[in-house]
């Protein structure tokens, strides 16, 4: 005789691996028809399909938080430079002498690695 324990192992080794009704009977020591008529009575198809769902959404929800955490990530280090990208050009604009000299740097090719 079957425990409920050991039918609750079987139930969620069918939902949880690709194990058809034959192999889990022959694995559990269960007879087949008897874990077949089970198995419609419990709906074990639909459970099955209920759990790889779940699963399915769990799965895209961890890969889109991921890909979401990379992305805040990249856009705070743009942030930073743009701060100081920003307070570098607010210096130069207020030293009318020092942005002259910048112009005439980045003119002729000196700046920027040209």
């Amino acid at each position: 005789m079957v425990t409920e324990d050991k039918w609750t192992e079987i139930r969620l080794e069918y939902a949880t691996t690709g194990l058809s009704y034959r192999k889990l009977a022959e694995k559990h020591g269960v007879s087949f028809n008897t874990l077949k008529a089970r198995a419609k009575r419990e709906n074990w198809v639909k459970n099955k399909n209920g759990y790889q769902a779940a699963l399915t959404t769990k799965t895209l929800q961890k890969a889109a938080t991921k890909a979401s955490d990379a992305c805040v990530k990249q856009l705070v280090k743009v942030g930073r430079a743009a701060e100081i990208a920003t307070s570098v050009i607010e210096k130069i604009v207020e030293d009318a002498d020092q942005f002259r000299r910048h112009i005439v740097t980045v003119r002729e090719g000196h700046g920027y690695g040209l």
